[in-house]
């Protein structure tokens, strides 16, 4: 890597020593928030991560790609950020070039992970709602270690470029934290903005609004002949039920009994069930999904928004403000992803639930012999 690094950047891009020493109202407000955004995905994902290695039943292949993704979260929060909320209440970056490509990096690297992993996850509950058993029974745990060695490989091949010389990290925003080089625009520096784009964003979300695509049709699809089927079910059912109620009824003023009410087993219940309920419970794991995705574009959408605005627009027309907020928005997401497990993933929910309650208890029994 260049020792040059933060040299031949354009001025209000990268600071000189005066600017540097300038103090913002602003840095500890962003300090703050950081260290929240450090303690919250630090103890979430690491929650997420201990709760399936603790419980057998959470070991599905999608459940390993939710972990992976919430590995590159927890690297995030405790590797990454922590650089960045220091700096910011001390007013500049204190780390120097090879942290600030360091810190550049990994923040960026482990986003493209999330993505890539959320693609990646799409593709597999696509294969097991659209393709049918026969492919859902080749999935295992084994397809999803390959699908996160491939998710790294392809990761590192697009990501890495900037540490030899095909753009750069240089300080951002209020120049507390380190991005990709938008304001260089030499066809060097913008070729690889454009190939950054493409394969490392628009592509995992054009996988992934295909997959949910193809997702809604089968689901679509196969609630519509659901409902027919029970519709005509229930038809059979009710004259079966009529008649074995007449036939109770007569049994009853034979024998000179009250009558009591006595419960009949529908025959369309035993066939309703495996029809019905792992169906929803593939709905239910889409919605969750699609919730997650929508979460996570939320996150980082201003901040392409903004980053694209810089390199074909006026970067002088933008505020410091301007650029440093979507770069937070950036580095919440890592608090989102155990949030909606816990929320709407039922079986990671009891998991976290009960990965809790043993917790509660140990430090209770702590404190007590403490005491």
């Amino acid at each position: 890597m260049p020792t040059t690094l933060m040299e031949n950047s354009t001025p209000g891009w990268i600071a000189d020593e005066g600017e540097m020493e300038e103090t913002h109202p602003e840095f500890s407000l962003i300090g703050g928030y950081l260290l929240v955004v450090v303690l919250l995905g630090t103890a979430g994902n690491s929650l997420v991560i201990y709760t399936f290695l603790r419980f057998k039943k959470l070991h599905s292949p999608i459940n390993l790609l939710i972990v992976n993704l919430s590995a590159s979260d927890l690297l995030v929060a405790t590797t990454g950020t922590p650089l960045s909320m220091v700096s910011s209440f001390y007013g500049r970056w204190l780390f120097g070039t090879n942290a600030c490509a360091f810190y550049g990096f990994v923040n960026y690297y482990c986003g493209c992970i999330s993505l890539n992993s959320l693609a990646a996850i799409s593709v597999f509950r696509y294969i097991i709602i659209v393709r049918g058993k026969a492919q859902n029974n080749k999935l295992s745990l084994r397809s999803s270690i390959y699908a996160i060695l491939v998710i790294h490989l392809y990761t590192l091949i697009f990501s890495t470029p900037p540490l030899y010389g095909w753009n750069r990290f240089v300080l951002a925003g209020y120049h507390t934290s380190c991005d990709i080089d938008f304001h260089t625009k030499t066809p060097l520096f913008v070729s690889y903005i454009c190939y950054m784009f493409f394969f490392l964003f628009f592509l995992p979300l054009g996988l992934i609004s295909w997959s949910y695509f193809k997702i809604y049709q089968r689901v679509s699809q196969h609630s519509n002949s659901m409902r027919t089927s029970f519709t005509g079910v229930t038809k059979e059912t009710n004259i079966d039920e009529k008649h074995a109620w007449l036939e109770k009824m007569k049994t009853t003023q034979i024998l000179h009994k009250p009558v009591t009410f006595l419960r009949l087993k529908p025959s369309f219940e035993p066939r309703l069930k495996p029809r019905f309920k792992p169906r929803f419970n593939h709905r239910r794991t889409a919605s969750t999904l699609l919730v997650t995705i929508v979460v996570f574009l939320f996150a980082w959408f201003p901040y392409c928004i903004v980053s694209l605005w810089v390199l074909i627009g006026d970067a002088n027309s933008i505020s410091k403000l301007s650029t440093t907020i979507p770069s937070l928005f950036a580095k919440s997401s890592v608090i989102y992803n155990p949030l909606i497990y816990a929320v709407l993933n039922s079986k990671f929910r009891k998991a976290l639930i009960q990965t809790l309650s043993s917790i509660k208890c140990l430090y209770t029994h702590e404190l007590s012999e403490s005491s």
